[in-house]
C-alpha cells in the first residue's frame, strides 16, 4: 500500500514539475524597445491562465548596488499584454517582472533583465541618409551618415554609433526587438544577419560618445522571399514622398508601361492609405518614380508591376505583352521620414571675419516654395537671435551656376567664433527641426560660392540719408542672354551721362574693391525678373541681393551707378573656369589644362631649373654621339689600311740559366695575303 501511495505521490510531483517548466517556458517577457530612460517590453502568459487572471502586478527594480531609487510598481488589468516604463535612470540594469493574480492568489510570476542605454545627449543630432544598399532572404546592409555637429570638440567625442533591428509584426502593429549592435566610428556600415525572410524590420540608428548617445534615427526595410532578387530601390525619401528607382533591364521595353502601388502598413495617425499609379519610362531619363502626398512616419509595402517579354506562339519573334498571366512583380517596404525632418543637408560656415560669418547649404528639392530661417547664439548661453525667414530666391550666391544657398550674418558684436549656428527648413507651411552649422572653409579643389564678409562693422544700416533711390527701368539694357545683372556703383568723377570704362575681370564687392583701391565695385545683383517689373531699389540699404551687400553710402552722396547685363561670356571674364587635374575610374588621369596652362602654375625658379638639368643632359648626349661617331670613323680607317702590329713578347727563363732574355717579335700584316713574316731577333739582358 506504501509503495502504491509512494508511486501515487511521485507521479503527481512530476506533473506538477511539468507543468510548471512549460508554464516557465511559455510565459516569458520579451523586450520591444529601450532607450536611456524608459523601457517598453511586452509578455506572453500561457492561454490556460488567461481565464483565471483577475490583475497583473509589473515591477521595475535596479539592481543591487547599481541606483539607489527604489522599485516601481504598477497593477493592471489583466488584459494588458504591453507596459512602458518612463523616468528611468540612464546606463542602469533593472529586474523587469510581472506577476498574475487569481484574487489575491498568485498564479504565475516571470521576471528578465534589461538595462537602459546611455544618458541623451541633446546637443547630438540623429544620422541621416539612412540607405539599404543590399538585402537577401536572411540580411540587411545598412549604411548612414554621421551627424555634423557645430561644435569641433563635440565632433571628436562622436565615437560609434548603436544600431537596431525590430521585427515589425504588420497584424499587432508590434515592434520586438531582435538585434542590436555598435558600430564603432568612422564605419557606417552594418550587414543585420539572421534574419527572418519576407519580413519588415524597423531599424533605428543613434551616433554616440563613450558617456551617451544622440537623437534617434529611423527607417523600415523588409528581407527578401526566397528565390526572389533585389529590384525595387529608394533613391530618396522626405516626409510626404518616396522616390524609387529600378535597373532599366527589369522592364522587358524601355517604353513598356507599369504600375507601382503604395499600400500603408503603419501610420502614426493610423490612416490606411493606397496609392496606385500607372505610367511609362521616358526616352533619355533614369527608370524612376517618385510617390507622392504620403503620410509622414509611415509604412509602405511599395510593389511594381509591368508586363513580362513573351516570344511564344509568335513565329516573327515580334514582343507581346498578354494580359495577366505574363505580369511579373516586385515589391520592397519603405518608410517616409517624420514630419519635422525636412532635414538642411551639407550647412557649412565656410567664410568669416572679425564681425560677420558667410553660411551656405543645399537646398531642398520640393513642387513646393521652401523657406529657410538662421538663428545664432553666443556659446555662453545668452539668449538665441533668429534671422528673418528667407525664401530660395532671396538666398542667391554672387557666382552664377552654383548649387549652394548663400546667407551673411554681418554686425556680430563678437566674433562668430563665440557663437553656434542652426539652419531649418519650411516645407509645406511646418518648420523642420534646426540643424548645426559646422565650421568647414572651402578647400583648393572646391568652387568658391559664398558672400564675400564685410571685415568691418557696417555703420548706418537703415538711415535714409545714407541711401540712394534709383529707377532701374531708366538704365534701358535689357538683354534676353542675361543670367543676372549687376548694379555697379563708380566712385569715379564725371558726369552722369559718361560711362567710364569698367573692367569685367575686377568687378567685386566693395570690400575687396577698396582692398585692391578699385574705384567701382558690385552693389547688388538682380534677376532678370526683377529687372523686368521695373522694381524700386535704394542703393545703400544695408540688405543682400544675389549674394552681394548693399553697402550704405557716404552721406548725401549722389555716385554714379551702371546696370550691366551678366551673360555666359561675361561671368567667364569674371570667373574662369574652374580646371583640374585628377584619376577617372579606369586609373587613366584626365586633364582640363592645356601643356601651356599647366606649365604657366609651375614657379618660375623651378622652370629655369628644370630647363637647366634639360640642357646639361641634352649636351651630355650631344658629346656621348659625337665620341661614338669618332670612334666608327676610326675603325674604318684602320681597316682600309696596311697596318703594322708590334707585339713584345717576354720570356722569362729561371735557373740553372744566369741570365734573362728578351726576345722581339715582328709581325707584318698585309691585307692582301694571309701569309705571316715572323721574324724573332734575341736580345739578351746581362744582369
Amino acid at each position: 500500500m506504501w509503495s502504491t501511495l509512494s508511486i501515487a505521490l511521485l507521479f503527481a510531483v512530476i506533473t506538477l514539475c511539468q507543468e510548471y517548466y512549460s508554464e516557465e517556458e511559455e510565459t516569458h517577457i520579451e523586450e520591444i524597445d529601450v532607450s536611456n530612460d524608459y523601457i517598453h517590453f511586452t509578455w506572453i502568459v500561457d492561454k490556460s491562465l488567461n481565464k483565471s487572471l483577475t490583475s497583473l502586478r509589473i515591477v521595475a527594480a535596479t539592481m543591487k548596488g547599481s541606483s539607489s531609487t527604489s522599485p516601481v510598481a504598477v497593477v493592471i488589468a489583466p488584459n494588458v499584454t504591453a507596459y512602458k516604463f518612463e523616468g528611468l535612470v540612464g546606463n542602469t540594469t533593472y529586474r523587469i517582472s510581472v506577476e498574475g493574480f487569481a484574487n489575491k492568489r498568485s498564479v504565475f510570476y516571470t521576471s528578465t533583465l534589461i538595462s537602459t542605454s546611455l544618458a541623451a545627449l541633446d546637443w547630438l543630432p540623429a544620422p541621416t541618409d539612412i540607405s539599404l544598399t543590399d538585402k537577401t532572404s536572411d540580411s540587411l546592409e545598412i549604411t548612414w551618415t554621421t551627424p555634423i555637429v557645430a561644435s569641433a570638440s563635440n565632433q571628436a567625442m562622436v565615437n560609434q554609433h548603436l544600431v537596431s533591428a525590430f521585427e515589425f509584426n504588420s497584424v499587432t502593429k508590434i515592434s520586438t526587438q531582435r538585434r542590436r549592435f555598435p558600430v564603432r566610428f568612422p564605419n557606417t556600415r552594418i550587414r543585420l544577419e539572421g534574419l527572418q525572410p519576407r519580413t519588415v524590420y524597423n531599424i533605428t540608428i543613434q551616433a554616440g560618445t563613450d558617456f551617451g548617445f544622440g537623437s534617434l534615427g529611423w527607417a523600415a526595410f523588409a528581407t527578401l522571399g526566397d528565390g526572389e532578387q533585389f529590384i525595387l530601390r529608394l533613391k530618396s525619401r522626405t516626409p510626404n514622398s518616396l522616390t524609387v528607382k529600378w535597373p532599366l533591364s527589369w522592364l522587358s521595353a524601355p517604353n513598356v508601361p507599369y504600375t507601382i502601388r503604395a499600400k500603408t502598413l503603419y501610420s502614426i495617425d493610423g490612416s490606411d492609405k493606397e496609392v496606385s499609379v500607372t505610367s511609362y519610362n521616358e526616352p533619355g531619363r533614369s527608370p524612376e518614380y517618385t510617390l507622392r502626398n504620403l503620410a509622414a512616419g509611415a509604412i509602405f509595402n511599395v510593389t511594381m508591376s509591368t508586363h513580362s517579354e513573351s516570344t511564344s506562339g509568335n513565329v516573327f519573334g515580334v514582343r507581346t505583352y498578354p494580359s495577366a498571366q505574363s505580369r511579373k512583380v516586385t515589391w520592397a517596404v519603405f518608410s517616409t521620414l517624420q514630419q519635422g525632418e525636412f532635414v538642411v543637408e551639407e550647412p557649412r560656415l565656410a567664410a568669416e571675419t572679425d564681425t560677420a560669418a558667410s553660411i551656405v547649404w543645399q537646398k531642398i528639392h520640393h513642387q513646393e516654395a521652401v523657406f529657410y530661417q538662421v538663428r545664432y547664439a553666443p556659446n555662453d548661453g545668452g539668449k538665441s537671435s533668429i534671422l528673418e525667414p528667407q525664401s530660395e530666391a532671396d538666398l542667391e550666391c554672387p557666382k552664377v551656376g552654383c548649387d549652394w544657398l548663400c546667407t551673411l550674418v554681418f554686425n556680430l558684436r563678437q566674433r562668430p567664433r563665440d557663437f553656434s549656428f542652426d539652419v531649418r527648413a519650411k516645407v509645406e507651411g511646418i518648420w523642420n527641426k534646426w540643424v548645426p552649422i559646422a565650421r568647414r572653409p572651402w578647400n583648393l579643389m572646391e568652387r568658391v560660392c559664398t558672400i564675400n564678409p564685410p571685415p568691418f562693422f557696417v555703420e548706418n544700416i537703415g538711415v535714409t540719408d545714407f541711401m540712394r533711390e534709383i529707377d532701374i527701368g531708366s538704365a534701358d539694357t535689357f538683354d534676353k542672354n542675361a543670367w543676372k545683372y549687376l548694379i555697379v556703383i563708380d566712385l569715379r568723377g564725371g558726369g552722369d551721362n559718361v560711362m567710364s570704362a569698367i573692367d569685367l575681370s575686377r568687378l567685386n564687392d566693395k570690400a575687396t574693391s577698396e582692398y585692391d583701391r578699385i574705384p567701382y565695385y558690385i552693389t547688388a545683383g538682380l534677376t532678370p525678373q526683377q529687372v523686368e517689373q521695373r522694381i524700386n531699389f535704394k542703393i545703400g540699404d544695408g540688405k543682400v541681393y544675389g549674394g552681394y551687400l548693399n553697402y550704405p553710402l557716404e552721406r548725401d552722396a549722389n555716385p554714379r551707378w551702371y546696370l550691366i547685363p551678366l551673360s555666359d561670356t561675361e561671368n567667364e571674364i569674371m570667373e574662369p573656369t574652374l580646371k583640374s587635374c585628377g584619376f577617372k575610374e579606369d586609373g587613366t588621369v584626365q586633364c582640363d589644362f592645356t601643356m601651356m596652362q599647366l606649365l604657366s602654375y609651375i614657379p618660375w625658379w623651378i622652370g629655369v631649373a628644370l630647363a637647366s638639368i634639360t640642357i646639361f643632359l641634352l649636351v651630355l648626349i650631344c658629346l656621348g654621339i659625337i665620341s661614338l661617331i669618332r670612334k666608327c670613323i676610326c675603325s674604318c680607317s684602320k681597316r682600309r689600311h696596311h697596318s703594322i702590329d708590334m707585339s713584345v713578347n717576354y720570356i722569362h727563363e729561371e735557373s740553372p740559366r744566369m741570365s734573362n732574355s728578351r726576345r722581339l717579335s715582328r709581325f707584318n700584316n698585309t691585307s692582301d695575303s694571309r701569309q705571316h713574316n715572323d721574324e724573332t731577333i734575341p736580345i739578351t739582358q746581362r744582369e
